[in-house]
């Protein structure tokens, strides 16, 4: 059976009750103790053996997540990237180019978007290619350069010896605790600060334990818009209560927000002027949207919050490749419902044409970090951690 993220929801929430997904269930908890072992000990195996820690001498900052799925880790990279760039560091972003080999035949068709034609938007900075959050990113920062390897270490290494980089950032690197960094940053979804259902893999979406937010010298709430002041406030004297945290723990609120469309030949539309802009062409636009990202009701939920109105939506799973076969089938989708225009995420866009076989517009929404609260403390954090890890070097 093939799980799609909406499905794999229905299913840990109940809202699914065939038997199939009953029967899911039950493997599912079957299989979660062991789940629950492995974590177990694979920390315990660090936090008793500090040895196995490999160090480096230049500052390692580490964004990620306690959860499965989207919590918006992209944008809070970029920021972190262009911040320690203002403080005068030479950035690297070391992450682990999941399904990077099977994306390139994708990347290299002919067809495909113009707009990163340079070399270094399709391949790290050691040559392999880029999977789509990697060109999303080389996108966003240019001057930035970019790691893909399961092994961390060896990407630390050789951006220390070959590249001159004097400061890293590790993108999903919570749970990757092989290399030694100097500061956590954890991003907590506000939607879902728990998890769904709260518990770890595969009866939740939790990849450890809650109480495993005592590493993190940064949390970040992101999504906090979808809670109001006072809930924000209450969630977080809920974590503090529950769970251990580091005394100086930094809390911020943070925000994702559409800034604006990239049109097929690389115009940038404010998203305030989209619809206006689209009806200089068709009188009545007739949007359809799609992703293949971890968390997509949020993706639908930003284009609604941009005002945009959706005759239909379709869901691929997270870090999708597109056949030339589905190309036809997004086609043939797009032409039953007449749309005048697809939408779809940075990170899909990179994978695609900048239009269907018939002709039909895909535009890609940009999103970037706001703070709702705790701006100054975070850019006080990260400029006393490096320059701290500066001064021991």
């Amino acid at each position: 059976m093939f799980l799609t993220p909406e499905r794999f929801r229905r299913i840990l929430t109940h809202e699914d009750r065939s038997i199939l997904a009953g029967t899911v269930r039950g493997i599912f908890a079957v299989i979660r103790p062991f789940y629950t072992l492995g974590v177990w000990w694979r920390n315990r195996s660090f936090d008793r053996h500090p040895e196995k820690i490999n160090h480096v001498s230049v500052p390692v900052l580490s964004v990620g997540n306690l959860t499965l799925g989207g919590t918006g880790k992209s944008p809070v990279v970029r920021f972190l990237a262009l911040e320690l760039q203002r403080l005068g560091f030479r950035v690297a972003v070391l992450s682990r180019g999941y399904r990077a080999e099977e994306q390139q035949e994708n990347q290299n068709r002919p067809e495909s978007r113009s707009v990163p034609e340079k070399n270094h938007f399709l391949t790290d900075a050691t040559g392999k290619p880029l999977n789509d959050e990697g060109r999303e990113m080389a996108r966003a920062l240019p001057t930035v350069r970019l790691y893909q390897n399961p092994d961390r270490t060896a990407s630390a290494i050789r951006a220390i010896t070959e590249d001159d980089v004097n400061a890293l950032i590790l993108d999903d690197g919570y749970q990757h605790r092989k290399l030694f960094r100097d500061g956590n940053i954890l991003l907590i979804d506000a939607e879902e600060p728990f998890g769904l259902t709260g518990k770890l893999f595969p009866c939740g979406t939790l990849r450890e334990p809650m109480r495993n937010l005592s590493r993190a010298d940064v949390i970040i709430l992101t999504h906090a818009d979808r809670l109001n002041e006072r809930e924000r406030h209450s969630l977080r004297a809920e974590l503090a209560e529950r769970f251990p945290m580091k005394p100086n723990c930094v809390w911020v609120e943070a925000i994702h927000c559409p800034t604006v469309f990239i049109s097929p030949t690389s115009e940038r539309i404010p998203v305030e002027t989209f619809s206006e802009k689209i009806s200089e062409t068709h009188s009545e636009p007739r949007f359809g949207a799609f992703c293949g990202i971890g968390k997509p009701t949020g993706f639908f939920r930003s284009l609604r919050q941009c005002g945009i109105t959706l005759v239909t939506e379709k869901i691929y799973p997270d870090h999708h490749v597109f056949s030339s076969d589905e190309m036809e089938k997004l086609t043939v989708w797009t032409q039953k419902h007449q749309l005048s225009a697809l939408l779809c995420t940075e990170k899909d866009a990179v994978k695609l044409p900048a239009t269907l076989p018939d002709g039909t517009p895909i535009y890609a929404l940009q999103i970037e970090m706001a703070f709702l609260a705790g701006e100054e403390d975070f850019r006080s954090w990260i400029q006393k951690t490096v320059k701290e890890k500066e001064l021991f070097r």
